[in-house]
């Protein structure tokens, strides 16, 4: 009887694992469900176009590329952001440099100097250390 017991516990666990494996199909793999019928504004076409619109003229505005492409704005960022992952420089002034920017500035310093010198072809250096 325990044995008996054992079987239909296994087989309600099957049938359990699989249901659930099935709401997780459905729930999931949304390319596998039909369309709503709303028709699509980011295809691939849209995509391509935007992307176009920005290698021609980088420095062009969102507004500008919204009217050329006759998207909304909304829809434009979110090609640049989501798909192209493009986002917005803004560069950014200060007054005078603080005591906190000296290891970004000496690291920046020591890397330009390593790439552009000449000296460091000439210098030799040895692990070995002389005492007189």
């Amino acid at each position: 009887m325990g044995a008996k017991l054992m079987l239909s516990d296994s087989t309600i666990f099957q049938i359990s694992l699989k249901s659930s494996e099935m709401n997780f199909r459905e729930l999931f793999f949304t390319d596998q469900k039909e369309d709503c019928g709303r028709p699509k504004i980011r295809t691939n076409e849209a995509i391509e176009n935007v992307r176009n619109l920005i290698e021609e003229a980088s420095r062009t505005f969102i507004r500008v590329s919204v009217q050329q492409t006759e998207m909304s704005y909304e829809t434009c960022q979110k090609i640049r952001k989501k798909k192209l992952h493009l986002y917005v420089y803004q560069p950014t002034l200060v007054h005078e440099l603080l005591a906190v920017d000296s290891p970004q500035r000496v690291e920046e310093w020591f890397l330009n100097t390593i790439n552009n010198d000449e000296t460091l072809n000439y210098t030799f250096y040895s692990d070995k250390a002389w005492f007189h």
